[in-house]
């Protein structure tokens, strides 16, 4: 057996061998993180696919792993949320039914796991974000008392009050105790993101992507709303990595392009919006608080390299790329007539002006959190106390204006400054952009709140962001 010996010089050929290493091979040897996420991803939808009852199992498994600690309780929530959105192409007869109803035990089992650290001695890693789980908790309890006097269903906003505090209380704590650093967990969601990406073009392979409406690519969800969503905080997120680390691998850069293709292809209008206006908002938060740090990264050097090819892709091919813009925007409608406000009153403005109706009714304090917003919604009950309902909101603003009126819509401007602020305060830039984004899908679907759905990726975003660990940027 051949030993290797640790000397001078073959220490130096290491080092000399990683300097020479591109940042595509700096993936493949130095982020084990990224393709377990990876690995575990693609494993968890092949085995729904081809396992009788996979899914249910593999739900009732994210209940088991979130008991055994925040770290484990983040993924097995990750695991979970991908099981909830998963596309019929793959889950196949293996559809949850009533197994989704396992979410709130996988929440409430992230709870557990976050308790029982905070009984061990651990809260002196909460002193940094005790400010945003104190608004979080306040705005919940004010609400809930308010929500039992005005809701239309009091019951209702109590439970889904109550989830939403649970899930936006235990996600941040849970990363401060995952022990481990924010680059573990960087690298972990870009494993996540990476193997989502992936299974959405293996569903082209037995006829899936499509299955939703024939237009617009779902990729490994089960809506292409779902799709554009999810790929466009992945786009926020590596090219956060890619744009605003002083030294990031080119692959996260060529994997935010991809996703952004892939918001494109599933029309999301959403999801592209959310990612530009994300990212433009972070250069301009981080140039006016962190300006010498910006500076040394490469977001200014490839905005450079970038303008030349706008521009002469708009001398030489206008009409092209024009008729693809107003395409995207108008989807199956007139591009010929369709703008981007147009576009956006035709399919939000029904939406915002029920809610805003709602609103003049009480608008100090609104009708009710989480509560119907018309007399057809259908309303889940529990022993025929109502606890549940299908609500579809547009735009956030006029959704909370609606639901808790003046008051309350202020105290959430206050808790997103709050997070706003926190991130700032660290100065990690590659962590602003995502976090950004999942805010900004609330103009088009208001899903902040959403716990039990896609408001959890926004939370998982939030989570990260709030890991006190300025150490490990990176």
């Amino acid at each position: 057996m051949t030993v290797t010996s640790d000397t001078p010089k073959s220490r130096s050929q290491s080092v000399k061998y990683r300097a020479n290493r591109s940042g595509v091979m700096d993936f493949l040897y130095d982020r084990p993180v990224f393709w377990k996420a990876f690995g575990l991803t693609l494993v968890v939808l092949i085995f729904t696919k081809i396992i009788p009852f996979g899914g249910a199992l593999a739900m009732v498994a994210c209940v088991v792993c979130s008991l055994f600690g925040p770290r484990l309780a983040i993924q097995a929530l990750m695991i979970n949320f991908l099981l909830l959105m998963a596309s019929s192409a793959w889950m196949g007869s293996n559809k949850l039914g009533s197994f989704s109803e396992l979410r709130w035990l996988v929440l409430l089992g992230a709870a557990f796991s976050v308790f029982r650290c905070q009984l061990g001695g651990r809260a002196r890693r909460l002193e940094s974000v005790k400010p945003i789980l104190s608004l979080v908790l306040m705005f919940c309890v004010v609400e809930i008392v308010i929500g039992l006097w005005v809701s239309r269903y009091p019951t209702i906003s109590a439970f889904k009050l109550s989830s939403f505090g649970v899930g936006a209380i235990a996600i941040p704590m849970a990363f401060n105790y995952s022990g481990v650093k924010v680059r573990y967990w960087q690298d972990w969601f870009g494993g996540w993101f990476a193997g989502c990406a992936l299974a959405g073009v293996i569903c082209l392979a037995w006829g899936g992507g499509f299955l939703k409406n024939g237009r617009g690519f779902e990729g490994a969800f089960d809506h292409p709303q779902t799709q554009g969503v999810v790929m466009g905080i992945a786009a926020a997120f590596f090219l956060g990595r890619y744009l605003f680390a002083v030294a990031g691998a080119k692959f996260e850069g060529v994997m935010g392009v991809l996703c952004l293709v892939a918001v494109y292809f599933s029309e999301s209008r959403t999801g592209m919006f959310a990612a530009a206006l994300s990212g433009g908002i972070s250069v301009i938060l981080l140039w006016l608080r962190h300006r010498e740090r910006l500076a040394s990264t490469r977001i200014f050097q490839h905005t450079l390299m970038a303008l030349p090819v706008l521009v002469l892709g708009s001398m030489f091919l206008p009409g092209q790329v024009g008729l693809m813009m107003k395409e995207f925007i108008a989807k199956d409608e007139d591009s010929s007539a369709m703008g981007v406000v147009s576009a956006f009153a035709e399919s939000r403005q029904e939406l915002m002006d029920r809610s805003l109706e709602n609103f003049r009714e009480n608008p100090m304090l609104g009708i009710g959190f989480g509560a119907p917003n018309s007399e057809f919604t259908k309303i889940q009950t529990l022993f025929g106390i109502p606890l549940s309902a299908s609500v579809e909101k547009g735009f956030i603003m006029t959704a909370l204006l609606e639901e808790i009126g003046i008051v309350g819509t202020l105290g959430f401007c206050i808790l997103l400054v709050t997070l706003v602020a926190f991130q700032l305060g660290y100065g990690r830039a590659t962590l602003l952009w995502p976090m950004l984004a999942g805010f900004a899908m609330n103009f088009g679907e208001a899903m902040f709140f959403s716990i039990g759905g896609m408001g959890l990726l926004v939370w998982m975003m939030i989570g990260l962001g709030c890991m006190s660990d300025p150490a490990s940027e990176c």
